[in-house]
């Protein structure tokens, strides 16, 4: 057990307070591990630095399947984040594509959103990736942008 020593320590000389804020300081991925190590001191006797705490915890019962639960939405939010970021690298790409295959398409999206066309906010939301974009290139220019100030 990695966390064994730190857990008893705070369960013989710590508060509640203190455990939660250990627990919370420590890597995300790490706590559902350090809880499931806190119901095994739970199950141990108390000779072995347990508690039984199981037995008279009706919580204990139904502790792993919360773990689970926890442990899944850590990893569900690290999973989106990374989608977030695989989606934002394939737009930059393809706007990059569009660029080149399309060189009048800032003067188009500006047309466009000047003129209040259909797909205006389509291309308010393109316009703002093409300056995101020219700035992370150092090739914006705001002169080009003049006629949307608003971006």
């Amino acid at each position: 057990m990695k966390y064994r020593e730190k857990l008893l320590k705070l369960i013989i000389e710590g508060s509640v307070q203190e455990f939660q804020q250990w627990l919370i300081s420590q890597p995300a991925l790490d706590q559902p591990a350090i809880m499931r190590e806190l119901k095994q001191l739970g199950e141990l006797p108390p000779e072995e630095g347990g508690g039984n705490i199981l037995d008279t915890v009706e919580a204990f019962k139904t502790y792993d399947s919360v773990i689970d639960k926890y442990e899944d939405a850590i990893l569900d939010e690290k999973l989106v984040k990374q989608q977030v970021i695989m989606a934002e690298e394939e737009l930059t790409k393809h706007v990059q594509q569009m660029r080149q295959t399309h060189p009048n398409l800032r003067e188009y999206v500006i047309a466009s959103i000047v003129n209040n066309e259909a797909n205006a906010g389509l291309m308010r939301s393109l316009a703002k990736r093409i300056i995101a974009l020219e700035k992370i290139e150092n090739s914006y220019n705001p002169e080009n942008w003049k006629q949307l100030p608003e971006l």
